[in-house]
Order: C-alpha cells, then structure tokens, then sequence
C-alpha cells in the first residue's frame, strides 16, 4: 500500500500509541515486546535503476555486510536498564534481514567493548565486505558511552577512530555506520530510574576522525537531552529505527531514513509530553540503499 511521509509518520506514531496503550493496560500481546517485523522487499526494476547511478553506494552482492550489536542492560552500580533486551532484539531481527553477518554482545565492560570492536575491525581488514554497521546501547552522557564497569567510551575517539581511513584501510570509501542508545545529557544522577540512559558528563575527543570521509553517526539525542527508553518495550528511537527501515528501506536511503525516524520521534514524544530528537552527522560520500 502506498502511503504518504505524512501519512507514514501518522501510522508509525499509531503503532507506538498502541504499544503503550497495551502495557498500559496488561493486554497479552507478545508482538508489541518482540515487533518481529518483515522488511518489505525492493523492487527489482528500482534496484536495477539505482546500479546505474553514480552517487549510489555500490554493494557488491558478492561481498557482505557485517554488524556489531551490544547491548549492556546489567551494570556494577549503575540502575538495570530495563527493556533493552528488547532492542537488541528486535535490532538484530532487522539487521538479519537485511542480509547482514551479525555479531551480537551483551554486558561488556569498556576493555570487552575495545576487544569486540578491534575484533570486528580485524575482520573488515580481510576485503569481504561492503559496509559496517555498529550498534551500542548502553548508559551515556555528553560524548560517550559506558561498559558495565562505569567506565567510559568516548564515542568519537574509542568509537569511530578504530575505523579510520589510517585504521582500517580495506574500508576506504565504503560507508561506515555507528548506531548510539544513550543519553547524551550534561549531567544526571547516576542513580536515576526514570527510564533514560543518563550517567555523569565526562570530557570529549576525537572529533578528528570526522576529516575522514564515509562514516554515519546516529545518536538517540542530541547533545544535552535524554533518550527515553519504556521499561518493557525498550527505548523509543531503536524501535522506531526498527518500523522505518522494515517499511522504508527498499525505497529511500540511509539519510532520508533517519529523517523519518527524527520526524516520528518528535512528533510520538511531544504527544506522550516528552522531548527527544535523534541527532545525527556524517561524511558520506554517496546515497546508501541498505538493500541495494
């Protein structure tokens, strides 16, 4: 069925009322937790136009894509955070169908953190992919993330950098995308169970790695704000990721994607009498088709 961005959004802000509507009121509905939803496929003749344009990131269906996945849900001091299990998911359910190899982590601390993305950056030093996809949810503040330990990741600098141009050669002008769950406010009480992802501010760097080019970054907040997360149906900008992609990937490339995203999320958020807008930066080169 087609439908307009309008009508989309509207649809997309009705399927999150009805989420809430059923924990609200204990209705049994597993669908709602797990959203299981099949990405709709792309039309071959579209496919067949966008191989011939030169501003489309050319994938090779001879090569993969690979993905990273962790989520930390249990940590030493810092409040459970409740629903995640939930995003990772219903993440890995989407990235799956989209033909990615995934690597899925739960409850790492910072040098488990270190360790699986130097791993994952070994492995995209052997030439066989195309495109990469990190995904981190976790607590954060202003700049970064935290291991299970409290410790912190800069996210540009512990992040990103590991895969450079200098770094990670065998990715040179192939796109380089980095999902981030977590707060993002200046500071917050540690201890706070109000369903964010906040923890105490620490200092930024790093931002070099922004010189380099083909790299996409999307946080679930811009700078100063939380990101707001349902105890049961986990957080709001991962499912939403989640809807947009399923509906809108065979059509429309990763920057148009994450608008749709911002666009619900604004408009779901300041009805439930929240604020949260997704951020997001990058140096892409080209026109990303995740199906393409």
């Amino acid at each position: 069925m087609e439908c307009t961005d309008l009508d989309f959004t509207d649809l997309a802000c009705d399927y999150w009322k009805k989420a809430l509507d059923v924990m609200k009121n204990e209705i049994e509905c597993p669908d709602m937790h797990l959203m299981k939803m099949k990405v709709l496929p792309m039309a071959e003749d579209f496919r067949s136009k966008l191989r011939l344009q030169s501003d489309v990131y050319r994938l090779d269906p001879e090569r993969k894509k690979l993905a990273i996945i962790i989520n930390n849900k249990y940590f030493y001091k810092f409040p459970e955070r409740a629903g995640s299990q939930n995003d990772i998911d219903n993440f890995s359910y989407l990235l799956e169908q989209l033909h990615f190899t995934l690597i899925r982590r739960e409850d790492l601390d910072v040098v488990g953190i270190k360790q699986q993305l130097e791993d994952a950056r070994i492995k995209l030093q052997s030439g066989l992919y195309d495109v990469f996809v990190c995904c981190i949810m976790s607590h954060g503040a202003k700049g970064v993330v935290y291991g299970i330990d409290q410790n912190e990741l800069n996210i540009n600098y512990d992040i990103l950098t590991g895969f450079s141009d200098q770094n990670c050669p065998e990715m040179v002008g192939k796109p380089k995308l980095f999902f981030i769950q977590a707060c993002q406010t200046a500071s917050e009480n540690p201890k706070s169970e109000d369903g964010t992802d906040a923890c105490p501010a620490v200092s930024d760097k790093g931002k070099a790695v922004w010189s380099n080019s083909d790299f996409f970054l999307a946080v679930a907040t811009a700078e100063g704000y939380k990101a707001w997360r349902h105890p049961e149906l986990g957080s709001c900008f991962i499912r939403t990721i989640v809807y947009v992609f399923s509906y809108r990937a065979c059509k429309d490339h990763i920057n148009d994607l994450l608008a749709q995203v911002c666009n619900i999320l604004s408009r779901f958020l300041a009805n439930e009498k929240f604020s949260q807008v997704a951020e997001r930066k990058d140096t892409l080169s080209k026109k990303l088709y995740l199906m393409s």
